[in-house]
C-alpha cells in the first residue's frame, strides 16, 4: 500500500498540507477564500456572510470549516453545516472547495 507523501518523513516541511478545524481567529482568510471561490464562479453577489457573522459562525458546534495549510499559510477550505432533521437523522451539508494557491502536490496528497 502507497504512503500518504503528506505524512511521510520524505516530504519536505515546506510542502506538507495540513488540516485543522478553523476557529474564530481564521475569520479574516476564510471571508477572503469564500470571496475569491466566487469571484472565479462569477457569484460574489451570492456572498452575504462577512467578517463578524464569520467570527460568530465559527464558534458555532453545528458549522465546521477545515482549512488547509502548507507551512502557515492557508491554501483551502471545506465547510458544512450540521442540520437536524425531524426524526433522529442528521444531515450534513457542504460547500465548494477553494483552493487560493496553485496545487503543487503530489498524486495522492491531500491537494490533488
Amino acid at each position: 500500500m502507497p504512503t500518504d507523501p503528506t505524512t511521510t518523513p520524505t516530504t519536505p516541511a515546506a510542502a506538507r498540507v495540513t488540516i485543522r478545524r478553523a476557529t474564530p481567529d481564521d475569520a479574516a482568510e476564510v471571508v477572503t477564500m469564500v470571496e475569491e471561490i466566487a469571484d472565479l464562479e462569477d457569484q460574489a453577489t451570492c456572498v452575504h456572510v462577512h467578517l463578524e457573522q464569520w467570527r460568530r459562525l465559527l464558534t458555532r458546534p453545528d458549522v465546521t470549516v477545515l482549512l488547509a495549510e502548507r507551512g502557515s499559510r492557508q491554501i483551502g477550505y471545506v465547510s458544512a453545516i450540521r442540520q437536524h432533521t425531524c426524526g433522529p437523522a442528521v444531515t450534513c451539508s457542504t460547500s465548494t472547495i477553494s483552493t487560493s494557491a496553485p496545487a503543487t502536490a503530489t498524486p495522492g496528497s491531500a491537494g490533488s
